[in-house]
């Protein structure tokens, strides 16, 4: 058998699952070279299979693969009738799709001649929701090639594979619904994955056109994977999980396993708990594990359901938890020397917890504030340092701009280098350097009221959150060099800081290299790792990602597409003409569509966020 593009062989694969597919004779280029003889011999075979029409369709070697599809990249023909199939329609279709082949290197072109069958439904089914690997999800539409060319469905259903049961498709009738499930369940050997399927059926009677690997961008594929994980970590309590970004995890940087056991260990530490019933923010000490911290996919989340088991929301805790913190850092920690060997498991919990709250915790918090309000409400509050940091200072007056704007570039320093134990910078911040960098302030100042009340808060910052900073990270520099004496630099591949708190042989892990994109800021709930509906508004999410409806350019009609490139566009319906554009657009917003369509397929594949949201263009 000659060697054949994935579209072709797929067709062939249809066949061994026991479906119906639509006959189709296959035209390479040896072929095509004599096409003109051969075209009466092709009518002919179709002839004899009685098919009264046909489609004409292409095919190349580097489309319908696992990473990508090219859906609708080539031009079908319409229905065509046996009698009107002629040398000049084939040519068309040959010229005309071969040309595109060449100019994107999709290697060796193919045609194809199809039965065409005429259907009371046209559909799409995906075997496996791309977002569900136990449900199957199927689109219909009364009018050919509507769900592939990106126009609203008629009619959804779904098929749950593990409870083995329909959803809305019992119209289809017995037969129809027997073979589409055997396509489900049968494909499955071959599509690991899932399966993309077109399909037609009329009269209780269904026939499957083509069928592909449901693609993903990497993003999903890291994603799908951490599902199964969580799910095995949080069990029946997995859908009540919803992880994000705060100022917590951002400060933090993304951690390695290790350092994420670390933190989640101090977290869970009987230290951090007594501190916090002082400061009157919990009513008791539970006994309850908890991860406030998850790596998903490569990056680090606060885990929000979590956050129950540690802090009650009371009026004015925060106030209370810092003045706390303050007052035994000063009296308690700052004396306190730093451990010789961390082998005194007590000693070592007691003084990380410390430093974790009296320093790193309380910037955590700064930094929520700081990312909570737009830059001229943050400067406006980083003039009170008193509701800022807890600290009883006199109000500055007035800050020029320019100075304002140094100190708050030099904040941002502060805050925002990762603490990681493998980090090679994790001790760069020094005090002499910081106070050098703030020499200038007090040479160029014309204010002597100004400099008067910045030099104060400068050097409030110097004295804690510097020291606690470097305090901190000095201990954790001190373990890592011990931990690289002990097991080698290896020891930050290490799966669980518990092991080797307890002097076992650590269990290592493989480092991901790979990370989601910042696409992804919140991952949660029961659609994890995303919200396929919005039940309020009835929104389909398409592909999941950051869409920003205030910057929105809503397309005029007749305007040449690529004025758009580099934008949100907000469009009516997508036209399948501009799929091969879709990686040049931020974000896609649709008044109509499908999550299915070739559109939907290719938004996919280059994660491109796409939403269809009809109310947004009804105050537009």
């Amino acid at each position: 058998m000659k060697k054949l593009p994935a579209k072709i062989k797929n067709l062939y694969l249809l066949q061994e699952l026991d479906v119906q597919v639509p006959f189709f004779i296959v035209v390479d280029s040896v072929d095509y070279k004599s096409i003109t003889q051969k075209i009466e011999k092709i009518k002919e075979i179709f002839k004899n299979k009685k098919v009264k029409s046909v489609i004409i369709r292409s095919a190349s070697f580097n489309e319908d693969l696992d990473d990508k599809s090219m859906a609708g990249f080539f031009e079908s023909s319409k229905e065509i009738l046996l009698n009107d199939l002629d040398v000049e329609k084939i040519k068309y279709f040959w010229n005309k799709n071969k040309k595109k082949a060449e100019e994107n290197k999709l290697g060796d072109f193919f045609i194809f001649i199809q039965e065409f069958f005429r259907s009371d439904y046209s559909g799409v089914l995906f075997t496996e929701d791309p977002y569900d690997e136990n449900g199957s999800i199927i689109i219909l539409s009364s009018s050919d090639h509507a769900i592939t060319d990106g126009l609203s469905a008629d009619k959804k259903i779904i098929y749950n594979k593990k409870e083995d049961n329909w959803d809305e498709g019992e119209f289809l009738g017995k037969e129809v619904l027997s073979e589409l499930k055997k396509v489900i369940l049968k494909s499955k050997k071959s599509f690991n994955n899932g399966a993309d399927i077109e399909f037609g059926i009329k009269n209780k009677k269904i026939k499957f056109y083509q069928i592909r690997p449901i693609t993903r961008n990497k993003d999903e594929k890291l994603l799908l994977k951490e599902k199964k994980r969580l799910k095995n970590k949080f069990g029946t309590e997995f859908e009540e999980q919803t992880l994000g970004k705060n100022g917590f995890v951002e400060a933090l940087g993304d951690l390695t396993p290790l350092s994420l056991s670390f933190y989640n260990y101090l977290l869970n530490s009987i230290e951090l708990k007594k501190l916090l019933k002082e400061a009157r923010a919990i009513d008791e000490i539970s006994d309850k594990n908890f991860s406030l911290l998850e790596n998903v996919g490569g990056r680090t989340y606060f885990n929000f359901s979590q956050e129950k088991n540690i802090f009650l929301r009371k009026d004015n805790w925060w106030n209370n938890f810092k003045r706390t913190v303050l007052f035994l850092s000063q009296e308690k920690i700052m004396k306190k020397k730093c451990l010789e060997e961390m082998k005194e498991k007590s000693n070592l919990e007691e003084i990380f917890a410390w430093f974790f709250i009296s320093g790193i915790y309380l910037q955590f918090f700064l930094e929520q504030e700081k990312r909570k309000y737009k830059k001229d409400k943050f400067i406006e509050r980083l003039k009170n340092t008193e509701r800022i940091c807890g600290a009883k200072e006199p109000r500055p007056k007035s800050l020029n701009d320019d100075d304002l704007a140094e100190f708050v570039k030099e904040y941002y320093y502060l805050a925002n280098f990762p603490y990681e134990f493998s980090s090679k910078r994790l001790i760069d911040i020094d005090l002499n350097e910081l106070k050098e960098k703030y020499s200038h302030f007090r040479k160029t100042k014309k204010n002597e009221k100004d400099k008067k009340y910045l030099n104060k808060k400068i050097q409030f910052w110097l004295r804690n959150k510097v020291l606690w900073k470097n305090n901190f990270l000095k201990l954790l520099i001190k373990h890592k060099n011990y931990l690289v004496e002990k097991y080698g630099e290896e020891i930050f591949q290490a799966k669980n800081w518990k092991e080797i708190i307890k002097g076992k042989e650590p269990q290592l892990v493989k480092l991901e290299k790979e990370k989601i994109s910042n696409n992804y800021l919140e991952v949660s709930g029961e659609n994890y790792p995303f919200a396929k509906t919005d039940k309020k508004r009835e929104d389909v999410v398409v592909v999941p990602g950051i869409t920003d409806f205030n910057n929105l350019t809503y397309f005029i009609e007749g305007d040449n597409i690529e004025k758009y490139f580099g934008k949100y566009l907000a469009v009516n319906i997508f036209s399948s003409d501009w799929i091969p554009y879709i990686s040049e657009f931020k974000g896609i917003v649709l008044k109509e569509g499908n999550e299915l369509s070739h559109m939907a397929i290719t938004c996919r594949e280059y994660n491109i966020p796409c939403i269809i949201k009809s109310d947004i263009f009804k105050k537009n």
